[in-house]
């Protein structure tokens, strides 16, 4: 906390990120830092009315007592006091409401706070335009377990995708780095429960692309050739035979959540799901009268159970933080719990590993911040560059020569993954000569069975 306070009292800070792993106890520290500075006139945003209620209670709770307001459509009150929690959707328009702020806190900093260019536009967001109306003097501060966002390089023709680092981004909101607390301090002095992890290749890795992940459509139809939903339910109805008491399940589409409810009691939290019934649904699994939860893109940040003891995971990512806040669901010590369980369908775990072994340093090697995964660095490098590295030693054929188009001369394993693709999606294969050519290559990348 002193490096952080220390950095707020320099003159003119600019807006700096606090680093701490899931579970361990962002909302406890953000209601810590107002209290240690005095509580000044402070607006706290997080993106999710269930982080909103979260933070709130830990600031005005007896530990601490403080006093605050709520600012949020989603709550149904708008009320602003010296310190003030709110969503950002809410503040749209209402810069004037706030112009007596000192201090803004974001929760979950790498949310909406990462510039997007399109061609030579920089799109910088409604965060960044609220907070252009403010005093320039508010200092700004960021919490967040993953300082991360997934970036797309290259051209519409051969691109790849990058995890990169915020504050290594051009442009950027982030400025520095102030604090960061490891995921293995935090595990060496048992602050978090163990992960057990089991993995199985369902194939869904092999997907389109759509963006800057993967095409959740075509993962459907890959998982429904594969018989994923029915294995699922399987595994499921199997686990609670064993003792699983609370198994948080996420899916890559709304109608596989519905699909698998009809062959296993459960309930969906999806985003059209309304607030009353999503609030009813959580408060059953919390409570344990609700043993399956199924979700879609809604429960990866904010959602505190520290029961969970099983999570199944059917959604495949190139999003390193994404991952890794699936799996925070479950990280958290609960009574009775002694681990939990991480089944992963889609990939990610071969991917991206255990969690436990990540870590956020500024390194010489790298000259600045990145993050480490079991001392191999996975930001600002290519994806699936090392993985053809890993490719080429076991499948020798791709270190054949391609005879044949624009890469005519080049190693299979150095050509693009973009021209890979577009060839398993859209070359004619049907014929002897590609029998021959291709298809053993693509085989050899996995993108063709």
């Amino acid at each position: 906390m002193r490096d952080i306070i220390q950095h707020l009292n320099t003159k003119n800070p600019k807006p700096g990120l606090v680093v701490i792993p899931t579970g361990g106890g962002k909302s406890w520290c953000i209601a810590d830092l107002i209290d240690k500075m005095g509580s000044p006139a402070t607006l706290v945003l997080q993106p999710t009315r269930e982080l909103l209620k979260q933070n709130y209670s830990k600031f005005t709770g007896p530990e601490i007592g403080g006093k605050a307001s709520m600012y949020s459509a989603s709550m149904n009150t708008k009320e602003v006091g010296n310190v003030t929690y709110a969503t950002p959707m809410s503040l749209k328009g209402k810069a004037e409401l706030f112009q007596h702020v000192e201090l803004v806190i974001f929760d979950e900093a790498h949310l909406k706070t990462t510039p997007r260019k399109s061609g030579k536009r920089i799109n910088r967001g409604q965060v960044y335009r609220f907070l252009s109306k403010l005093p320039k003097t508010v200092k700004v501060v960021g919490f967040t377990a993953t300082p991360l966002t997934l970036q797309v390089k290259g051209n519409r023709f051969d691109n790849y995708h990058q995890l990169s680092i915020l504050t290594r981004i051009t442009p950027r909101f982030w400025s520095k780095i102030i604090h960061v607390t490891q995921m293995k301090g935090l595990y060496d002095n048992k602050y978090l429960s163990p992960l057990r992890f089991t993995s199985f290749d369902r194939g869904m890795r092999n997907a389109k692309s759509r963006g800057s992940d993967f095409d959740m459509e075509d993962v459907r139809l890959i998982n429904q050739r594969s018989d994923v939903i029915p294995f699922t339910a399987d595994l499921i109805n199997e686990s609670i035979k064993r003792g699983k008491k609370k198994i948080l399940v996420f899916t890559p589409t709304v109608e596989e959540a519905y699909e698998l409810q009809k062959l296993v009691p459960s309930e969906v939290i999806a985003s059209g799901t309304k607030s009353e019934e999503r609030e009813n649904i959580i408060e059953s699994f919390v409570e344990g009268d609700l043993k399956v939860l199924t979700n879609f893109g809604t429960l990866t940040e904010g959602f505190d159970c520290p029961e969970i003891d099983l999570i199944i995971c059917m959604r495949p990512t190139k999003s390193y933080a994404l991952w890794y806040q699936i799996v925070g669901r479950g990280i958290r010590i609960g009574e009775g719990k002694d681990l939990c369980d991480v089944v992963d369908l889609s990939g990610n775990y071969l991917e991206f590993g255990d969690p436990k072994d990540l870590e956020i340093r500024d390194d010489q090697s790298t000259k600045g911040w990145a993050m480490f995964v079991k001392n191999k660095v996975i930001t600002g490098v290519p994806i699936h560059q090392e993985g053809k590295k890993e490719l080429q030693k076991s499948s020798p054929i791709l270190k054949n020569i391609i005879t044949f188009g624009k890469h005519k001369g080049r190693k299979w394993v150095d050509v693009p993954d973009s021209y890979s693709r577009f060839l398993a999606d859209k070359g004619d294969l049907n014929t002897k000569w590609a029998e021959e050519n291709i298809k053993p290559y693509l085989r050899a990348l996995g993108l063709i069975q």
